[in-house]
């Protein structure tokens, strides 16, 4: 039996999830594509997405695209970030042959994609600017321990967002409540604004409190890339 092709595997899997969600009423969807550049291929992964980038941000569908490199050059090397109204409309965007094809080719030209669909949540004031460094934790609910972690965060929202240093702050829910479970991205102008806040007493009590309100939690440091200018579409 003829083994399947990896990259029609991946085209075809973004698809099938998009169109299958697409009865979906939640808003706000983020689609968060992982990939690492191939040893020593950097270059030729971004000299092609600058040949394909005007192609993914013309359709309507996509109100932004941001592209991120890992700080530390870990993996994932790279994360794109999809954003979208609903769920609808990531299936048409997703289902356009342009846009599958591109999304398809992408294991020709970097290694280990992954694709994570989240949704955002309201736990935090709404910005639509945001900074150029972001921390991004992941964490999981403790089991069947949801709502005390949500009404943990209600009780801490405020000072999390208080300091001058945090640019922008978001969360979100894994659409199919898969591990990780909760995204947060903390946002910052630079690194060392991001030390400055991090070093807080106060953002300290809460970040060695977490433990006794999530589990599985990591972090990762992100750095925002040049590569997409799309304007933040209307909602």
């Amino acid at each position: 039996m003829k083994k399947p092709n990896q990259r029609h595997l991946l085209k075809g899997t973004l698809c099938l999830i998009a169109l299958f969600c697409a009865c979906s009423v939640f808003s706000q969807i983020k689609y968060v594509y992982s990939i690492d550049y191939a040893l020593g291929q950097k270059d030729r992964y971004i000299d092609w997405v600058e040949s394909i980038s005007a192609d993914l941000q013309a359709p309507p569908e996509v109100l932004r695209i941001t592209s991120h490199d890992n700080y530390f050059g870990t993996s994932p090397h790279r994360v794109i970030e999809f954003e979208f109204e609903n769920m609808t409309a990531a299936a048409e965007y997703f289902s356009q042959r342009k846009i599958a094809d591109i999304i398809g080719k992408a294991q020709e030209y970097g290694i280990n994609a992954s694709i994570k669909i989240l949704h955002q949540r309201s736990d935090y004031e709404a910005h639509t600017s945001g900074g150029v460094i972001k921390y991004v934790t992941l964490i999981d609910y403790p089991l069947r321990q949801k709502a005390a972690y949500l009404e943990w965060i209600g009780s801490i929202a405020e000072t999390l967002t208080s300091f001058p240093e945090l640019i922008r702050v978001r969360s979100y829910d894994d659409y199919f409540s898969s591990s990780p479970q909760r995204v947060i991205e903390f946002e910052f102008n630079d690194l060392i604004s991001a030390a400055r806040y991090w070093e807080r007493p106060e953002i300290m009590e809460i970040v060695n409190s977490i433990g006794n309100h999530g589990t599985n939690k990591r972090t990762i440091i992100l750095e925002r890339r040049s590569d997409y200018r799309t304007p933040v579409r209307r909602r």
